[in-house]
């Protein structure tokens, strides 16, 4: 499952985003117009085909998040509730990042060893966030 969040509206969020993606996972930029014909390059950035969806899976390779030029991220996972947690997430932990970056010091990030542990950790504790984030969508 893939949900695209756009941070445009937000330069502030979208430079924070960046930042924490690259510190996390590597550098890991989709540019849909690599994948995309030369008459098509200039009007068209979004994945909108299978050739580009192919792309922008290439890329992610094993990553969770991928940054779309000019268009925020990109966040993946094995279920719907895993995407917007991602999404969600990765978003809210580049602010608390951008923040911590301004107060100056050293920032101690974690290890892969440490991550695959708060993955194993947290995954399963997803479904209460989901449904509190489902109650809010539709209103309910």
């Amino acid at each position: 499952m893939t949900l695209s969040h756009d941070t445009r509206d937000d330069p502030r969020i979208a430079d924070a985003a960046a930042r924490f993606l690259l510190a996390q996972e590597g550098p890991r930029e989709f540019r849909a117009r690599a994948a995309l014909s030369d008459t098509d390059r200039l009007v068209r950035l979004l994945v909108r085909n299978r050739d580009q969806g192919a792309a922008l899976s290439a890329q992610l390779g094993g990553h969770s998040i991928a940054l779309m030029r000019g268009h925020g991220f990109v966040a993946v996972g094995d279920t719907i509730p895993i995407a917007v947690y991602r999404a969600i997430y990765t978003q809210v932990n580049a602010a608390l990042q951008q923040n911590a970056i301004a107060l100056g010091g050293t920032i101690v990030f974690l290890d892969p060893d440490e991550a695959a542990l708060a993955r194993t950790n947290i995954e399963p504790t997803i479904q209460r966030p989901w449904e509190l984030w489902k109650r809010s969508a539709t209103g309910s």
